[in-house]
């Protein structure tokens, strides 16, 4: 039968000894803290997990995290997050608006399971209507930290993002909301939640402040015009026009099939493009994709491509047209780029 314990109590098990006969002491101090970034469907569930074991033959812990519920008292058969370390916190997505929610901290081990005091919270009421502030938001940030932004505003007021720090070459995502004020709070996460990022959106400007990994400053930024906002979407490679005249298009043999760029809503983008300048006739095609984040600047497209895992960010500055709905060009090292939505045969 598994041992249910509620924390904290010093624990000596005298059927559990070292080599020397010593009892095993096993206190561990679980501590659910109260939950940030509330929206309609996401928060950030936050703790601390403290272990003092001697004697004990068990690892500190074979999965942790926390357990949420609509119901009190939850346990690891309802909702678990796993999350390893001692201060630890981790955003949930997917709750129903305006719902009280009950979270616990817990560790299993062979000793036993533990769990934390109990805390709860309750989801914001579901936005009715749309919302005023959706579209495609780009700016800065500066400080302790420098870096481009780009997140979309939902219709129901969520907020997807990503947040990318060219000082420490770290790529962060955003989950939030903006209320009908354009009141932005949003958590920034690297795996587990690291910082915050609120302000307000009012009048297509945005201003605010954030916290990341401990780093701190503001950021800055606007409303996206509706022409820049077409870049969201997945685009073929088409065509590629030299300074010479010459075209290479789609089905040539030189660039391989099947390229294209993807620009997301949250700001990233992939990028699968591969040429093969040998006589092969039918070119090998290995490259895999490449990704990276994007942000509209002033006029221009800032691509900042992770092609090294996150310790190579690369910049450059892209200026796009739109000649119609289903094309867009750009000028890179003097070829003239043509991508399309769709390509008519």
């Amino acid at each position: 039968m598994k041992k249910l314990l509620l924390l904290s109590a010093l624990l000596i098990f005298a059927c559990s000894t070292d080599s020397e006969g010593n009892p095993c002491i096993y206190e561990p101090t679980l501590t659910t803290e109260a939950v940030t970034y509330i929206t309609e469907t996401s928060a950030t569930l936050n703790g601390v997990i403290s272990i003092v074991s001697e004697n004990c033959d068990v690892a500190p812990g074979e999965m942790q995290g926390f357990v949420y519920s609509t119901n009190p008292s939850p346990t690891n058969d309802d909702n678990v997050e796993v999350v390893y370390g001692t201060d630890i916190s981790t955003s949930i997505e997917g709750l129903e608006p305006n719902t009280t929610y009950y979270v616990r901290v817990f560790l299993t081990n062979t000793i036993g399971e533990f769990y934390g005091n109990e805390i709860d919270f309750t989801t914001e009421e579901e936005i009715t209507g749309e919302s005023e502030f959706k579209g495609l938001w780009s700016g800065d940030f500066t400080g302790e930290d420098n870096g481009t932004w780009t997140l979309t505003v939902q219709d129901t007021g969520i907020v997807v993002g990503s947040f990318t720090s060219k000082d420490y070459n770290e790529i962060y995502s955003f989950s939030g909301s903006v209320d009908e004020n354009g009141e932005i709070i949003a958590s920034i996460t690297l795996e587990n939640v690291v910082g915050s990022f609120s302000g307000n959106l009012n009048n297509g400007l945005s201003l605010g402040s954030y916290t990341a990994s401990n780093r701190s400053g503001d950021f800055q930024g606007r409303l996206s015009t509706d022409d820049e906002s077409q870049i969201v979407n997945n685009w073929i490679y088409y065509s590629a026009e030299y300074d010479s005249g010459e075209i290479l298009y789609y089905d040539n043999e030189i660039y391989c099939s099947e390229l294209y760029m993807e620009f997301r809503e949250d700001g990233t983008f992939t990028d699968y493009f591969y040429a093969d300048y040998s006589d092969d006739p039918d070119p090998d095609c290995p490259q895999e994709p490449m990704y990276g984040t994007f942000s509209v600047q002033d006029g221009y497209y800032e691509m900042l491509y992770d092609s090294g895992g996150n310790q190579d960010l690369s910049e450059s500055d892209i200026y796009i047209t739109y000649p119609d709905d289903n094309t867009i060009n750009y000028n890179y090292q003097n070829v003239l780029w043509t991508y399309k939505i769709s390509i008519d045969d």
